[in-house]
């Protein structure tokens, strides 16, 4: 699974060596060469957007709090981040989505029995 980071970097590499002045080009290049190299990569539990924009940053911030809820066990808090974070889109289906991508890719699905049935899982 390619994470943030690994999308993050390999964006701003490729602006840089390819003197992409268009973000929006440098992010569409990003992730078609990403979904090149590797034909089953999912990248739904990313932000598609350049780490220096503001929604970037915004997106960036938003998974960090969702990754601290998650650690310390708030699950609601976790949610609630992640509702908000989609609201002006009102996807509530990509929330839920992106939610359970994130709780699988930190490998929470470890996290002891209580937490799971919290989750509604088996």
């Amino acid at each position: 699974m390619i994470s943030q980071e690994l999308f993050d970097e390999t964006l701003l590499e490729s602006q840089e060596l390819f003197d992409y002045s268009d973000n929006d080009q440098a992010v569409r290049e990003t992730i078609h060469e990403l979904q090149s190299q590797n034909k089953e990569s999912r990248l739904d539990h990313l932000s598609l957007t350049h780490p220096e924009s503001e929604e970037g940053k915004k997106d960036r911030e938003n998974q960090r709090n969702f990754i601290q809820a998650l650690k310390i066990g708030d699950l609601s808090l976790a949610m609630a981040i992640v509702i908000n974070a989609n609201a002006t889109s009102k996807e509530e289906h990509k929330a839920t989505a992106m939610f359970t991508s994130l709780v699988l890719q930190q490998g929470f699905f470890q996290l002891d029995s209580d937490l799971m049935k919290r989750l509604d899982c088996p």
